[in-house]
């Protein structure tokens, strides 16, 4: 049940960000029309079809090229940010150094 709702709420994230996802989708993709992409309506399921009937591209390679173009969507469902940029990082660590310092 819980990864139904992951998957509810990774699919929510991915409309949220659609138009952002369309775009590279279409960088890699150019032959899908804005018309074609409207009826899509964010839900990459249809998505991985049509790429699939425009390009002649096995579902798998399709999914697993929108599994990369959507991860980062999916690691801020999952609340996963072991790929966060290093200086957010940084800023942490040296967050943290500060407050222990100042209990001294």
């Amino acid at each position: 049940m819980a990864v139904a709702l992951n998957d509810d709420l990774a699919q929510m994230k991915v409309q949220e960000k659609w138009e952002l996802i369309k775009k590279e989708t279409q960088r890699i993709w150019s032959r899908i029309t804005d018309r074609e992409f409207d009826e899509v309506r964010g839900d990459l399921g249809v998505l991985n079809g049509l790429i699939q009937q425009k390009y002649g591209i096995s579902a798998s390679d399709v999914e697993r090229k929108l599994d990369e173009l959507t991860a980062e969507f999916r690691r801020a469902v999952k609340g996963d940010n072991t790929n966060a940029p290093v200086d957010q990082k940084q800023d942490g660590v040296q967050a943290t150094l500060r407050d222990q310092f100042r209990q001294f």
